[in-house]
């Protein structure tokens, strides 16, 4: 059995789990890839949001607050909830770069050819 008999058979098999025809399956699969690009359109937006609080926390820090140069950060006598946010804000950095990364060219992919993208979804239940 070659490749495009096994994605019209994993295109059956869809249908009759979802109890439609065959023929309707595919367009949905194309709605679906425009959705999948919206969400990681919004997943990038919410990591570059994270990131850029991120920086500015660390402005904020690390500013001099008189001449002698001393911050935020060295007058403080304990770790305050704030400090303890930055440190959680920059773990959500760190993993909000993956999503830039691999999030981005699926978004593009998606939006930009929905059709190749549900194929290779497609092949992707092939294999």
């Amino acid at each position: 059995m070659n490749i495009s008999e096994q994605a019209i058979a994993v295109i059956d098999s869809i249908a009759a789990k979802l109890g439609v025809a065959a023929e309707y399956v595919y367009p949905l699969m194309i709605k679906q890839a425009y959705v999948d690009g919206a969400i990681s359109i919004a997943q990038v937006i919410v990591s570059l949001f994270i990131i850029t609080v991120f920086v500015l926390a660390i402005k904020y820090y690390l500013m001099p607050l008189n001449d002698d140069g001393d911050t935020r950060f060295e007058l403080q006598s304990d770790i305050d909830l704030l400090f303890v946010i930055l440190i959680l804000l920059g773990f959500a950095s760190f993993f909000s770069l993956f999503f830039l990364c691999f999030g981005f060219s699926d978004a593009i992919k998606a939006l930009v050819n929905p059709e190749w993208y549900a194929i290779n979804k497609l092949l992707k239940l092939v294999k």
